[in-house]
Parts: structure tokens; C-alpha cells; sequence
């Protein structure tokens, strides 16, 4: 990093007190005579082997603050008392773990009382909205290989056919993601900025109800993950896995058959442990996963890039069809990932606590384009290469408070491209391969690509220089306040061509000028800026739990826009620049928040909670064709808008929490979200009345209700675990694509004047999890079944999205077993995903006879082309592996 940045980032952590999502816990309580009931006080509670502890008051109650996710043994002192330790204490994000303790006489005969809490499961008292959670110790038992998938798992998470998560109706983009409490979305597209594997997360955490103030610029849910720390005694664990597709489907995915164990692979490590530099305690965590994997969708090599091929002779006998490929089987949807991360916590005496993180992530892959299966050699590569570096400070002023501040600094590259263009040399050279853009070739609809080569590059690039502030002061044992202050500045670079072919110099290819409408380059002169800053109050008492907040946010997109929306672009009638654009204003904005839980028994509680979310939308919106070039023709140019206002939703939500057994406690929730300033289109003319184009703006809205019903038993004495999550909800609106309003123009069709479901409207969905066990052997499964996805039929705008699709169901399992060698613990389990092999039937395509008598098949038939098998789900995966631990 050059010294430039170093500066940057070393001001920013001085000079910007800036929120800070929930990363701790808190663990509260009473101490009491066991005999006669009566409150001690001056009773020593302390988490063993840390430095976290309290001390009860008159009245007997405690409480420890500054709590990182996590199982403890929390033991309570009292003199002329048996010392009490329970073990297994579970701490959670954002969430007062209560322990009670009831203290015994000491008498000689006795020895100290040990109760392990993982006995006592009881409902979450102060849950004031919806929140599901996710433990270290739950993901290495389950079926999964991503943290999307655990999030999918969760209650009010849906997941379309193309893998974005939905959360409560919302788009996709309407998710903020955070890392150890600092917001780590992709400001293009507000996705996750940087991959995190399971091996690295401590807590999971998927907030789908009015999240607290602490939390901004999202609109449906919040993702909160917290990374694990350095262990106080070495441990180390390596796992290797390798597998392939094992379907019966062999006349739907091509080269299924071929079975190669290591087409599907990954190598993954990680080690903890203590150091001692220079007298200072710390404690380090680092993991490594590597993946390789050619996956399910292949191509055959019929045709080469360079084929010629020409079909405008109406007698198919005079078509000529060049062939010259080798037939091989050619992995069209594979990738390959590599995610490093490190991470050091230190201690300077018992006040200060410091931790800072490193995340790296390299990707690299296809996607499948089913019109290319016979030249699979066409598309091009993406590449994507992230940095996340994480400094944060914590310190505790008293017993009752402490405050956390933190410096954070990511970069995001992302290029794609079929071959690779030096663009920072004075002479480009334009690859060879590009020079078969000048062969002529007629391909009729219906056929598969007999030739020719992407011509498309993109590359983007994004840094976050960030800090976050947060001071966190249990006032009194009813009152925890929290105040804090968040700041973001971004820096962005964007270039789109497509490469072209100069018809007068032979077919030479070359880089069309920024000044056309093929190239797109914006050059960062823009630099966004958030600021935002809150105050939230949890209120504690007997019969209620409160949490009350307030945030602002502003917003400076630093960016222009035109003054004349006829001459976006300023060539019609000329103007000086200063009069042709004007810069756009910083946006404010102001959300109350409240959520409250009602315990009604000591085994059930109410909650109940009320917000309004605003969100500013993703960057790429705001400057997408920043020259504001207008092409000539209807609707064949848009422009993006960097005064776009915060897309708004307000959220309600009531529940029920009711523990049913000793193990087995049930959630029911509903929910209802107004959204209004979402992102839509405006159409505009200009001077010259057959050139019109669209451009973003907050004109679209929607609504979504349903209800949530979760489902959990605990392991206690039993073998068995499991949850059952079930979800019923509505999601409508008057457009699911922002651009929706723009495509319908351009094919001379109006918008239907009605509200209709939204693409991604799944109106029952049922999660299930069930593991079996014990600790030598296990099985766990995933099922899972939602209805089908609307769609629109025979094309008719007025019937928009008013049928929907077939239900789908699935079924995962891991199993596993466990021995020891020596001082090695060996696990070998087996996974398999998409157990029963299923197909999506509706997908595959019913084709009019007439239709099918009129296509030709010399190439392929029209079944094959018309049946994208890119839209079937996964098929049957298995997956073997070691685990070695020390």
C-alpha cells in the first residue's frame, strides 16, 4: 500500500470519530441465598480465564458488559458461600444472556457446585425483533459449504432461481453486510464485499425484523458476522475434500456421465493459538481454503471462435457451416476460489483490547451461456480479487462502560474479459483473437453460436476508507445506552467497451473512443461520502425490555447532473459546462426506531417493534453512463442519476416467543413492510424527437406482508437436534427491475396499471434442519421446499407475473465419523447435496409442432436450444473428505 494511503487511513482513525454494529454481549443476573431467597451483595462474578467480571449490588443483581460471541464457565464467589460455576454460559450478539445464581452455605463436606447451562434452554427475553442466529459449533455439523446457504436457511430469507437472497421481499440489494461490526457491502451493488467461509465465523447473525438504530442504509435485513478470535491454547485443523456429480440425468447435462472425483475440490486450514511478544499477551487465528471446481454445465467444442458459418440462402442445402472444433467436453460454468484471513487480539493491561484482521479473497469464472454450447470457447472470464483490512480498539473506562473505535480500509477489483488488454501502455495491443470479429456470419434464431468470440471487457474498482465509534454505558441495571458515529468515503473506477472491427482497414479490430457510446469510462472524479450517527436505549425492566433509537444519515454523491434532460449530453445546443451540469445535493435523512418484549410468563414473551429504513441506492445507479451519452434510435441509451433520493421502507412487526418444553421453544412472527422512493425508471425525449432514452429515478414502490413461524429443539439428553422454519408472505409491486418501465418502451409496450407480484413473490417456503448424533458419530440433513416463482404467460404485459411455477423441494445430508490417532483427531464424513437428484419439469419446453416442423436440425434441434438446462437446479453432488484436528 502505498505511503499515500497509509496517511489516509492514520487520519481517518484520528481525526473521524465514526456506527459500529453489535459485536459483544452481555451477561446479566441475580445472586441470591439459595435457602432463604434474600439478595448478596459484593458477590465476585467472573468469566474464568478472562478478565471480564462484576460484582452484585443491594439488591443482588450483575451484570458483564463487553462480552464477545461465544460458550464460557462463569463462576460467583461469595464469602461463607460454595463457590458456582456453570459451564457452557452461551453469549450472543446484541443479546443479555441472563444467569441466576442461587448460592449454598459453605460447609466442609461440600465441594463447589458445577452446573453445566447447556441443560437450561429457555426463550430469548430480550428479543425486540426478529433475529436468528448461527453458532461455530452449528455450521460444522450442517450441510453446507457457504455462509449464503446458512443465510438462506434462516426464517423470512428466500433465495431465487439465480442465488440472490431475499430478505422479507426486499431485492437484493436492499441487504447490508457486516464484518466484526464494520459494514463491508460492495457499494456497486451492495452485495458482500468479501467472502467469508464457514471455518471463519464465530456468530452468524440475520436480523429480518426492525433492526436497532446502530444499524443503517439498508432496507430488509441486516447480515452480522463476527470472526473468530486467537484460542488461549494452540489447535489446528486441515480438511481435504473432493468429489463429482453422481446423477441419473444424463439426458439433460451433457458429459454428466464422465465421473472424476477431482473435478469438485478444496483444501481448507486454519490454526489459533497464544503468543507472548515482548510481554504482551495476544492470541492469533489464521485460515486458508482453496477451491477448484469444474461443475455441471458443460459445452462441446463443434465450432471453433474463428468458424465462418452463413445461412441466408432460403435453401438450407446451400448453407455453408464451418466445423473445425475437436469435440471435447468443455466446463462452462466452473470457478476457482482462494480466501486467506488472519487475525491478532492483544491486550495492554485490562482496560485496553485491540484486534486487527486481514481478508483476502481471489476469484476467478464462468458463467453459462446456453447459447454458446457448441463454441463454449466464446465467453469470457470474470476475475475478482478483494481486501479487507479491520483495526479496532476497545476500551473499557469503568465496569458500567467502554467504548470501541475502529479503522477500516477494503478494496474490490473486478474485471472480465476474454483476452487480456494492457490498458496502461501508451500503444494498446488488441489480442489476435479479437481479429475474428471481422468474419461475416448469419445465424438464424434457434440455433446454437457456430462461431465468433466475446467482444466485451468491463473492469471496476472500488476502495472504502472508513471508521466507526461506538460508547456503549450500562447506566444503571436498567438502562444500556449506545451512541455512535459512522464514516465512509469511497473511491470508485469504471470502464465498459466492447471491442470492434474497422469495416475499412480489413476487419482490423480496436478500442472505440470514450467519446462513443460502445465505451464507457468513469474516472473516479467523484467521491461519495456517508455519515451517520445514532443513539439507542435498551431499557431493562422486570415486566419489559425496550430498545429505543434514533439515526441520522447524510449522503454526498459529489456527483453531477444536466440541466437540460433534452441535451443530457450537451452536443445539441452547445453550452459551457458550468451551465450545462450542476452539482447534486447532499441527502439527510431521519429514522426513529422501537421495538419492545412483553414477557408474559417466565416461559413466554411478546415482542413487538416499529421502524422506519432508508438506503441510498447501489453506485452503480448513480453513475452509469457518466458522459450521459445518448445513442441515436427509441430507447437505446440510459443514464445513471447521482441524485437519487434514499429509497424508503416502514416496517412493522409483532411475535410470539413460547418455550413448549424443556427443549423445544416456538417463534411466530408477523410482519408488514411499506416501500416507497424505490428505484424505477423516467423516460425521457430530446431536442431530436426520434432519439429518447431512460434514466433512474425514485419512482417505484411496493409492499409485503406475512408471517414467520420458527421452530427449535435443542440437544439436551436426546440424540436428535432440529429446527423448522416457515414462512408465508406476499411481496408485490409495480416492477421488479429497476429498468422494467425502460425494456417495456423499447418493445412499444405499455406498463400494466396494476400492482403485481414481484419476481421473487415465494409464498410458502419451509426450511428444515435435523441432526443425529453423538460425539463419535452423526448425520445431519437439510431439507427444504418453497412454491414456485410467478411468471408472466404467453408474454402478455397485462397478465404480468400472474402464474406461478411448480413448488421445489430439496433434500442435503453429511454424515460423519469420528476416531483418534494419537494426539490427532480424524473425522471422515460424506456430503451430498441435492440428495434425490431433482429437476425443475417446468422449465423444460412445450414446442408447437408447427414450430417444430419449420426448424431445420442440422446444428441442433429446437428441444435443445430451447431447453436452457442452465435453469435446472444442481444435480446430485457428493462430496468425501478428511478432517484432521488438533
Amino acid at each position: 500500500m502505498s505511503s499515500k494511503y497509509l496517511k489516509i487511513i492514520f487520519c481517518i482513525l484520528i481525526v473521524h470519530l465514526v456506527v459500529l454494529a453489535g459485536t459483544k454481549g452481555k451477561i446479566a443476573g441475580t445472586v441470591i441465598d439459595q435457602k432463604t431467597g434474600d439478595p448478596l451483595q459484593g458477590a465476585n462474578i467472573f468469566i474464568e480465564n478472562t478478565q471480564l467480571g462484576g460484582i452484585s449490588n443491594k439488591d443482588g443483581q450483575y451484570f458483564i458488559l463487553n462480552i464477545p460471541p461465544g460458550s464460557y464457565s462463569l463462576a460467583c464467589n461469595y464469602m461463607g458461600y460454595q463457590k458456582f460455576t456453570k459451564i457452557n454460559v452461551s453469549v450472543s450478539v446484541d443479546q443479555t444472556t441472563l444467569v441466576h445464581f442461587k448460592m449454598v452455605p459453605e460447609t466442609l463436606e461440600m465441594d463447589a457446585v458445577l452446573v453445566n447451562a447447556d441443560r437450561v434452554v429457555g426463550i430469548q427475553k430480550d428479543l425486540t425483533s426478529s433475529s436468528s442466529k448461527v453458532m461455530a459449533t452449528d455450521i460444522e455439523s450442517l450441510p453446507v459449504e457457504t455462509v449464503s446457504e446458512l443465510i438462506g436457511l434462516q426464517a423470512g430469507v428466500t433465495v431465487d432461481n439465480g442465488g440472490g437472497i431475499h430478505i422479507r421481499g426486499g431485492r437484493t440489494t436492499e441487504i447490508k453486510y457486516y464484518i466484526d461490526g464494520v459494514s463491508v457491502s460492495d457499494p456497486f451493488n451492495n452485495g458482500p464485499g468479501i467472502n467469508v467461509e464457514n471455518s471463519m465465523v464465530q456468530e452468524l447473525e440475520v436480523i429480518s425484523g426492525t433492526f436497532n438504530a446502530e444499524y443503517g442504509q439498508a432496507m430488509s435485513g441486516i447480515v452480522n458476522i463476527v470472526t473468530k478470535n486467537g484460542s488461549d491454547k494452540f489447535s489446528g485443523s486441515m480438511v481435504v475434500s473432493m468429489g463429482d456429480f453422481f446423477s441419473g440425468h444424463d439426458d439433460v447435462f451433457y458429459n454428466i456421465d464422465d465421473i472424476s472425483p477431482l473435478s469438485q475440490k478444496y483444501i481448507e486450514g486454519n490454526i489459533s493459538g497464544p503468543l507472548n511478544i515482548a510481554g504482551f499477551k495476544m492470541g492469533y487465528f489464521l485460515s486458508g481454503r482453496v477451491t477448484d471446481n469444474e461443475n455441471w454445465l458443460y459445452g462441446q467444442r463443434i465450432f471453433n471462435t474463428t468458424d465462418y458459418s452463413d445461412f441466408k440462402d432460403t435453401n438450407p442445402e446451400n448453407w455453408i457451416i464451418q466445423a473445425t472444433g475437436d469435440s471435447a467436453s468443455v466446463p462452462m460454468n466452473s470457478n476457482s476460489r482462494q480466501t486467506y484471513f488472519g487475525k491478532l487480539n492483544w491486550s495492554l493491561g485490562s482496560s485496553n483490547n485491540f484486534f486487527y484482521s486481514l481478508s483476502y479473497n481471489d476469484t476467478e469464472g464462468q458463467g453459462y451461456s446456453h447459447s454458446k454450447r457448441l463454441n463454449p470457447d466464446y465467453s469470457g472470464t470474470s476475475y475478482g480479487k478483494r481486501l479487507s483490512h479491520i483495526l479496532k480498539w476497545t476500551h473499557t473506562i469503568s465496569p458500567s462502560t467502554f467504548f470501541e473505535l475502529s479503522g477500516n480500509y477494503n478494496t474490490r477489483q473486478n474485471k472480465s474479459y476474454k483476452y487480456e488488454i494492457d490498458l496502461d501502455n501508451d500503444v494498446i495491443e488488441i489480442p489476435s483473437g479479437y481479429y475474428t470479429l471481422g468474419i461475416k456470419r448469419f445465424n438464424p434464431a434457434n440455433f446454437f453460436s457456430t462461431g465468433g468470440v466475446s467482444s466485451s471487457h468491463s473492469y471496476r474498482s472500488s476502495e472504502t476508507l472508513g471508521g466507526t465509534f461506538a460508547l456503549i454505558s450500562q447506566v444503571n441495571y436498567t438502562h444500556q445506552i449506545k451512541f455512535g458515529v459512522e464514516f465512509r468515503k469511497h473511491f470508485l473506477d469504471l470502464e465498459n467497451f466492447g471491442i470492434q472491427a474497422n469495416a475499412g482497414s480489413g476487419y482490423t479490430p480496436y478500442i472505440p473512443p470514450t467519446t462513443s457510446t460502445a465505451h464507457d469510462k468513469y474516472t473516479g472524479d467523484e467521491k461519495p461520502i456517508e455519515f451517520a450517527i445514532y443513539l439507542q436505549d435498551k431499557i431493562e425492566l422486570n415486566n419489559m425490555i425496550m430498545n429505543i433509537g434514533l439515526r441520522f444519515d447524510y449522503f454526498d454523491s459529489n456527483g453531477k447532473i444536466p440541466t437540460d434532460f433534452r441535451d443530457p449530453e450537451n452536443d445539441i445546443f452547445p453550452k459551457d459546462p458550468s451551465e450545462a451540469y450542476e452539482d447534486v445535493k447532499p441527502k439527510t435523512q431521519i429514522s426513529p426506531r422501537i421495538g419492545l418484549a412483553y414477557p408474559i410468563t417466565d416461559r413466554g414473551s411478546i415482542h413487538a417493534s416499529y421502524g422506519h429504513f432508508f438506503q441510498i441506492p447501489e453506485f452503480s445507479r448513480l453513475y452509469q453512463n457518466p458522459e450521459f451519452e445518448i445513442s441515436a434510435g427509441e430507447f437505446s441509451s440510459y443514464i445513471g442519476n447521482s441524485d437519487l433520493e434514499a429509497q424508503r421502507t416502514t416496517m412493522y412487526e409483532i411475535g410470539l416467543q413460547q418455550q413448549l418444553t424443556e427443549d423445544i421453544i416456538l417463534d411466530v412472527t408477523g410482519f408488514f413492510r411499506d416501500v416507497r422512493h424505490l428505484l424505477g425508471t423516467r423516460l425521457y425525449d430530446t431536442y431530436i424527437s426520434s432519439d429518447r432514452y431512460g434514466r433512474y429515478y425514485n419512482v417505484d414502490y411496493g409492499s409485503v406482508k406475512g408471517i414467520t413461524v420458527s421452530l427449535q429443539k435443542h440437544r439436551l439428553t436426546s440424540l436428535v437436534s432440529s429446527t423448522v422454519d416457515y414462512t408465508y408472505q406476499t411481496a408485490k409491486g409495480n416492477a421488479s427491475d429497476p429498468r422494467e418501465i425502460f425494456f417495456l418502451a423499447q418493445s412499444k409496450t405499455l406498463p400494466p396499471k396494476r400492482i403485481a407480484p414481484l419476481d421473487w413473490d415465494q409464498r410458502h417456503t419451509l426450511n428444515a434442519t435435523v441432526s443425529i448424533g453423538k460425539p463419535k458419530w452423526g448425520v445431519s440433513f437439510i431439507g427444504s421446499f418453497h412454491t414456485g416463482y410467478p411468471y408472466t404467460p404467453l408474454g402478455d404485459i397485462e397478465l404480468l407475473n400472474s402464474q406461478y411455477r411448480k413448488s421445489q423441494y430439496a433434500l442435503d445430508m453429511r454424515s460423519y465419523y469420528r476416531l483418534k490417532l494419537g494426539p490427532v483427531n480424524c473425522t471422515w464424513f460424506v456430503q451430498v447435496e441435492n440428495l434425490l437428484d431433482n429437476l425443475r419439469k417446468e422449465v423444460k419446453p412445450e414446442i408447437d409442432p408447427y414450430n417444430l416442423l419449420s426448424h431445420v436440425p442440422v446444428i441442433n434441434t429446437l428441444y435443445d436450444y430451447r431447453y436452457n438446462v442452465g435453469n435446472e437446479p444442481m444435480p446430485r453432488l457428493i462430496r468425501m473428505g478428511l478432517r484432521f484436528k488438533l
